[in-house]
């Protein structure tokens, strides 16, 4: 079979630290990060409200200037990041390509009801109800506004939603299915998910702090990443610029547990070796890891395990750039936004570093480089993302050559 290569044309974000690539991209750089105590949670918990990190104050504008209903939904969220990455890959106009494109969007919620009293609702109250939670309705929504009648998909399989929505759209342009795939994921802070962490014992009582020693937690995000996929050749055809490559993918899954993953990192080490393989790609020749880098106790420690497994005495000199550091955990949003922010670094040849982080972990194999990114030539990038359930997906982007 003909095999295609698979190029990123287009990227659209929703994020805690800007409703554009662009202000995204220069803020990591900066360090910057936005959290705050949640507002209008209802209920009263144990230890006060931890911090949370919305999206940014600039949405309400990208909005209006997008002409999307400025909702805090994961369909307006979806909307939004989607019409960016569309028009920056020039297929704003594009009716007849747009038409035949596939749609992919990760998310955590499937029925997102975070009030009983739904269930007492009826006709057109329990529609209005739904608007903007379910995702069926946001793939809905999407395509029928951008006109989109090729396969239209939901992941909902949590923190590796973006990353599965890429390879599952790049296997498709890889094997002649289709010329363009929309992918991406979407999540919402809400007080449903904000308990399903606090019950967890999930939650940082101060910041997030990737791979830190004393790190205690995640930080809940929100936010959405689309980005354009495409066949080289189709692209090329277009006269559009290409921003980046996806080389490679695996997804894989630990079977460990619902909620805690294998710590000593086997199957991720799988997934990752699988990825490399699949991109041709040594491991010596990554630039750098973006990794899940959730800051909590087992996640760090599993990954910490698969990155030493993999790159062995390379471990403590490749750039580990942890973004949830300054944009906290965006749930099923995150890795799309990291895959984004990889791509931006490929272009720009600049890596976030990861910050809050002072003291390896003496558990660790080895030392992680979560800082120290200067003068590096940025070629291929290892972006992994690990969920409840064991699911786990690393996908491989590249410059494009």
């Amino acid at each position: 079979m003909n095999k295609h290569r698979v190029v990123i044309t287009g990227l659209g974000v929703v994020s805690p630290l800007g409703c554009n690539v662009e202000e995204m991209f220069s803020n990591l750089l900066q360090g910057k990060s936005l959290f705050q105590k949640p507002q209008n949670f209802l209920r009263e918990y144990e230890g006060g409200l931890q911090l949370v990190s919305p999206v940014s104050d600039d949405y309400e504008e990208r909005c209006r200037e997008y002409e999307v209903p400025i909702e805090h939904s994961i369909s307006s969220y979806s909307l939004l990041a989607c019409k960016q990455a569309i028009e920056s890959a020039g297929l704003k106009n594009e009716k007849e390509m747009l038409q035949h494109a596939d749609l992919h969007i990760g998310t955590s919620e499937s029925y997102c009801f975070d009030n009983i009293d739904y269930f007492k609702c009826s006709g057109k109250e329990a529609e209005d109800y739904l608007k903007g939670r379910y995702p069926a309705e946001t793939l809905s929504l999407i395509a029928s506004e951008l006109n989109i009648q090729g396969e239209a998909l939901v992941f909902p399989i949590a923190c590796s939603g973006g990353n599965v929505s890429i390879s599952t759209g790049a296997k498709k342009i890889k094997y002649g299915q289709k010329d363009i795939c929309i992918v991406g994921s979407v999540d919402c802070i809400s007080e449903k998910t904000y308990t399903t962490f606090h019950c967890l014992g999930a939650l940082s009582a101060s910041s997030c702090k990737p791979f830190d020693k004393k790190r205690d937690g995640i930080t809940v995000g929100e936010g959405a990443g689309f980005l354009v996929l495409e066949n080289l050749e189709h692209a090329i055809q277009r006269g559009i610029p290409i921003l980046a490559e996806v080389v490679g993918y695996n997804i894989s899954c630990d079977a460990h547990h619902l909620t805690t993953p294998d710590i000593n990192g086997i199957i991720a080490t799988k997934s990752i070796r699988k990825a490399l393989e699949m991109a041709e790609i040594k491991p010596e020749q990554i630039s750098y890891i973006s990794p899940h880098g959730t800051g909590t106790y087992s996640n760090d420690l599993q990954e910490a395990n698969a990155i030493f497994r993999i790159f062995e005495e390379q471990s403590e000199d490749i750039p580990v750039s942890g973004i949830k550091s300054m944009l906290g955990h965006c749930m099923s949003a995150a890795s799309s936004i990291e895959a984004i922010v990889a791509t931006l670094s490929i272009r720009e040849n600049a890596i976030p570093e990861t910050i809050n982080t002072y003291q390896s972990d003496d558990a660790f194999p080895c030392k992680l480089n979560t800082a120290n990114f200067s003068d590096r030539q940025i070629s291929a990038i290892l972006s992994n993302s690990f969920a409840f359930g064991g699911n786990i997906c690393s996908i491989v982007l590249a410059k494009y050559q």
